[in-house]
């Protein structure tokens, strides 16, 4: 009698189904696999790539910060020294009668005699009217400037700044105009006559002195400068037709935007330019970081990043070839001892595949795990340097905190300076005006005469208390943050424009820190002006809650609604004014968050919400 074998032949169909389903099995394994790792490797590759970008631009954005700074101190050397200028004792002997040309004689006099005027690229003197000016003062490349050009565009205030447009300084097509940042002084006569003017300003064309002041500051970081006016180099610290210069011409196009040139390590960001807390429009400044180090790094993580996804797939293969090879050798093994049963009843050849089977699956779980280590500890590497990159993300809010209070102590200084000077030498005018016309008759020449300078006074010392006020709130200091918001020079002139203004404040008003107070006094005030300006509205509401636990302020919400036109936020992101930029940075001092939108009946609407619970910035 025939007995059946126990174990199937070579060409056995079962043999076949056998080999055909473990070797799917492998295959299915091996793209498994190598999806997992190529998904985890992509994902470690983006991450090293925003970290690099994030301190790249950190980089790039300090650069233009330092050169704000260094424009800032040369503006305000100049405001100083028109200040000095115009106190010298040395003039107090003009009057109202002297022509220009006498004025002019002294005065060229003066600046010989004391040669310190440093600060300024150019200085020109006008008649009281500005209808005459002579170039008193000038720099090689201020020469060509016209004096009547510049002071018929100036239309700011007195020691404030102002960009006008002059003609080219060449006769080139592609030539842009010439820019220039002006500001004046007045020349007072004793008698307290405005005799004239004096104009002082830095040429921001073709000027590489603010530049290189600003790369000699930086220290070890090194960079290119430039100023853009609509999209066109201005001025330039690369010379032409380098690599830097490409890098600094192609990002005047589009600000707070990173442009790399690939080949030669190359990373260029413009910003638009800034001066004393005004935002110049189509003017930027761009600068341009060379990326050795970034690149070097970067190709690093490429290079560590091939290398274990190949190191990966070849351990795929080889768990792929293992399977394969432990499913079809024990079946030739056991189907060797069915061929040799009779002649070799015992054989320990199975005993000693399984053990090295065991053997070869140890070795493979070690190097995974030694793989899994490494990519743990690059994980670790990477949330490093996030954790670094959220250190300084806090240290930059606690300067911006830190920015805001100079500011409003240096508002606060300069308030209480225009109340000392001017505010006492206002009152004894008033006083003086006051005798003489209780001493002359009503129809006399020297009556009428007072009556006019007592209302001229008046008049300045209006302007005067309108400036204190919103340089430093007294109704802030003295009757707290509600009655600030509804006394505001802000409501008034919108009352005074047409605009309803509806104020919708609680009843009761909880102790806030001061820091948090002359901030949403700051906001409320910036948003309103925006209203006055760009919205076109004709109602506006000032909302105010405040939500509190056991008597603690929890949580502050302001609202700022005008029924006007509004804008989206393509708008706002291409916005070059300082007003909503500042109101944002405000916001982010006290970690708040806001948001704009539209509301039930379609207003406009800026919302800001504050955590009151954590200011770690509090007093």
């Amino acid at each position: 009698m025939n007995q059946r074998p126990l174990i199937p032949s070579k060409n056995s169909p079962f043999t076949k189904t056998k080999v055909s389903l473990f070797t799917v099995l492998g295959g299915a394994i091996l793209i498994a696999f190598s999806i997992i790792v190529g998904a985890n490797l992509w994902s470690q590759y983006r991450i090293a790539n925003e970290i690099i970008d994030t301190d790249i631009r950190h980089n790039l954005e300090q650069s233009q910060a330092l050169f704000k700074t260094v424009l800032n101190g040369q503006l305000k050397l100049i405001n100083n020294e028109l200040k000095r200028l115009t106190r010298q004792e040395e003039l107090g002997s003009f009057n109202r009668n002297d022509s220009l040309e006498t004025i002019e004689q002294s005065f060229l006099t003066l600046l010989t005699e004391q040669n310190q005027v440093e600060a300024s690229d150019f200085i020109v003197i006008s008649n009281q009217n500005d209808t005459q000016c002579r170039n008193t003062h000038q720099t090689f490349f201020a020469a060509t400037l016209d004096c009547m050009t510049m002071i018929k565009q100036f239309d700011s205030e007195l020691y404030e700044w102002h960009l006008v447009k002059l003609p080219p300084l060449t006769q080139s097509p592609q030539a842009q105009p010439t820019l220039v940042l002006l500001t004046r002084a007045p020349l007072v006569s004793p008698s307290g006559h405005i005799l004239g003017h004096l104009y002082g300003g830095i040429v921001l064309s073709g000027n590489f002195s603010l530049l290189n002041q600003t790369i000699r500051a930086s220290g070890k970081l090194t960079f290119a400068l430039g100023l853009a006016y609509q999209n066109h180099l201005i001025a330039s610290s690369a010379t032409p037709k380098s690599v830097e210069y490409r890098a600094l011409e192609q990002a005047t196009n589009a600000p707070n935007k990173l442009h790399k040139l690939k080949q030669q390590g190359i990373i260029a960001m413009s910003h638009d330019l800034s001066f004393e807390h005004t935002t110049v429009k189509n003017v930027r400044i761009v600068s341009a970081l060379q990326t050795d180090v970034m690149r070097t790094l970067q190709h690093g993580v490429i290079k560590q990043t091939s290398s274990i996804a190949v190191l990966s797939i070849l351990l795929a293969v080889l768990v792929v070839l293992l399977t394969l090879k432990l499913t079809l050798t024990p079946l030739n093994r056991l189907r060797t001892l069915a061929t040799e049963r009779d002649t070799n009843p015992f054989n320990p050849g199975p005993i000693l595949e399984f053990q090295q089977l065991s053997h070869e699956v140890a070795q493979m779980l070690s190097e995974l795990q030694a793989s899994e280590q490494n990519l743990v500890e690059k994980r670790r590497l990477l949330e490093l340097s996030h954790l670094q990159q959220q250190s300084l993300l806090s240290r930059n809010r606690k300067l911006l905190h830190q920015f805001f209070n100079l500011q409003e102590q240096e508002r606060k200084y300069l308030a209480q300076e225009l109340h000392d000077e001017l505010g006492q030498p206002l009152a004894v005018i008033n006083t003086d005006c006051y005798l003489i016309k209780k001493a002359s008759a009503p129809g006399e020449p020297i009556f009428k005469g007072a009556e006019s300078i007592q209302l001229n006074a008046s008049e300045m010392a209006d302007v005067v208390y309108n400036r204190i006020k919103s340089l430093r709130p007294m109704p802030l200091n003295d009757l707290g943050l509600y009655e600030a918001i509804r006394h505001m020079p802000a409501v008034s002139n919108l009352k005074l424009h047409g605009i309803q203004v509806t104020t919708d404040l609680p009843l009761t008003q909880p102790e806030l820190a001061d820091h948090i107070a002359i901030h949403i006094f700051r906001i409320i005030q910036e948003g309103l002006t925006n209203i006055l300006k760009h919205s076109q509205a004709t109602q506006a509401w000032v909302r105010l809650r405040i939500d509190s636990h056991n008597q603690q302020p929890q949580l502050l919400v302001l609202e700022i609604i005008d029924n006007g036109i509004g804008f989206d936020q393509q708008r706002l992101e291409q916005a070059s004014g300082y007003g909503l930029s500042g109101m944002v940075e405000r916001v982010h001092s006290m970690n708040g968050a806001w948001s704009l939108l539209r509301d039930a009946e379609q207003n406009f609407c800026i919302r800001i919400s504050i955590n009151l619970t954590h200011d770690q910035f509090a007093g």
